[in-house]
């Protein structure tokens, strides 16, 4: 019997829905709008953290600032898709810190096999913080355009 040539199969790369938000990303958030601030920093970069609440695969993760910026929180998964509040203290007014809200919505854009999972590597989306009039000052809040990259 003849030996046959081996069979190459490429396979498909997994859907992007599948994939796992893992490690550590650095992030850049482009200021879109902002209001009621009276000196605001602009762009900001910055680096993400996010830890999946599963073994393996797609699911809820828990997100924080790398960089000891008290912001956390649990994004939920819905197919490449991730979002969640968390509540900050990052806005002050005079010695005041107020206190207010961050929405985050990403979805994951680029995937690849990172140490045999399918992992995000890519991720786009916004960011948005509100803080209501308190204590004396004026309502706040900005708009960011997120893009980030996996870098652990």
């Amino acid at each position: 019997a003849a030996k046959s040539d081996p069979i190459r199969v490429k396979a498909p790369p997994a859907p992007l829905g599948m994939a796992r938000l893992d490690g550590t990303f650095t992030v850049d958030l482009r200021d879109t709008s902002h209001y009621g601030f009276s000196s605001f920093p602009g762009d900001i970069q910055s680096g993400w953290r996010f830890k999946p609440k599963c073994r393996q695969g797609a699911c809820d993760v828990t997100w924080k600032d790398a960089q000891g910026v008290a912001l956390a929180g649990v994004l939920k998964n819905a197919g490449p898709r991730y979002e969640g509040t968390a509540t900050t203290r990052l806005a002050s007014c005079g010695e005041l810190r107020g206190s207010g809200t961050v929405t985050v919505v990403i979805e994951v854009v680029k995937a690849a096999s990172v140490r045999d999972a399918w992992r995000a590597t890519q991720i786009v989306g916004t960011f948005v913080e509100r803080f209501p009039a308190q204590l004396g000052c004026v309502a706040s809040g900005a708009d960011y355009e997120v893009t980030g990259t996996l870098i652990a």
